[in-house]
């Protein structure tokens, strides 16, 4: 593994020639995703992403807590969504069309969900999946 900072930031996927009006797409977490509750399937609008989670490949949580040092004692461990934690969702074109981010919340060109994101949580990149269904 190697990173290699850059001037570039990670666009919306060029959108294909959509001739229906259902798109698939998934969300995939690249940094720990700061949510009150794990996604449930038929879910709409999760963390502020549009449309429904059709499926989701989750790790185990990751366990996250911290200091606080004006009582001098650790504070509570929280789950938060691990990296690497997939959303498929599917969401009217349109509804996606409108600005090329899906909530409108990007930090360096990255899709941010959730809690947090300021602290660096909830980083997403976006790809297209297809219906095998279809």
């Amino acid at each position: 593994c190697w990173l290699r900072l850059c001037e570039h930031s990670l666009p919306f996927p060029e959108l294909p020639n959509i001739s229906e009006e259902t798109l698939h797409y998934m969300a995939i977490a690249l940094t720990p995703i700061d949510v009150s509750r794990p996604p449930t399937p038929e879910e709409e609008n999760y963390a502020g992403l549009p449309g429904r989670i059709v499926s989701a490949c989750l790790p185990r949580p990751v366990l996250l807590g911290g200091w606080d040092s004006l009582k001098c004692r650790p504070l509570p461990l929280k789950p938060y969504l691990a990296p690497g934690s997939v959303l498929f969702l599917e969401a009217k074109t349109q509804e996606i069309e409108k600005g090329k981010t899906l909530n409108n919340r990007t930090i360096s060109g990255c899709n941010v969900i959730g809690d947090r994101t300021n602290w660096g949580f909830g980083f997403t990149a976006i790809g297209l999946w297809n219906d095998p269904h279809k």
